[in-house]
């Protein structure tokens, strides 16, 4: 096993903290994964690729993750409520094997636990007003900052 860490620990690693409480949106997910390449680990900046779009900073590598994760079911996603991810039982052994630098895992559950409180329309906000050059395209710039 490569000892390089990728995106796709980092997803596993964000769904199974703050006790493995689903995210919920694509958008959500979105901005999360922002952060933790913003603040947390920039080492997967480039492998991530965010751009400004739509809605601010987006990442289609991570909708491809997304995916693979789902058809190797170590990710559940439902649609019946608007886009809900979890992790599977496979994803948490899968991270059993993953040795993250130390302090990482908790600036990870910090990052989902503050985020879980701020709640969509805040996370969107301190998103847009930290980094405002991912939203340039944004078609809700307006209303997310209140202008």
């Amino acid at each position: 096993m490569s000892s390089k860490l990728s995106a796709k620990d980092f997803v596993l690693l964000l769904l199974n903290s703050d006790n493995q409480k689903p995210i919920k949106g694509n958008l959500f997910f979105q901005k999360e994964m922002f952060l933790i390449v913003e603040e947390v680990f920039p080492e997967l900046r480039e492998e991530l690729q965010f751009k400004a779009y739509d809605y601010g900073p987006y990442s289609q590598v991570l909708v491809n993750i997304l995916k693979k994760l789902r058809n190797d079911f170590l990710i559940n996603f439902e649609d019946s409520e608007g886009n809900i991810y979890s992790i599977t039982k496979q994803g948490q052994n899968y991270l059993k094997n993953i040795k993250f630098p130390p302090g990482i895992e908790k600036k990870v559950n910090n990052l989902k636990r503050g985020s879980n409180k701020l709640g969509y329309k805040g996370l969107l906000r301190y998103v847009y007003f930290t980094y405002p050059n991912y939203t340039v395209n944004s078609k809700i710039k307006d209303e997310v900052l209140g202008e």
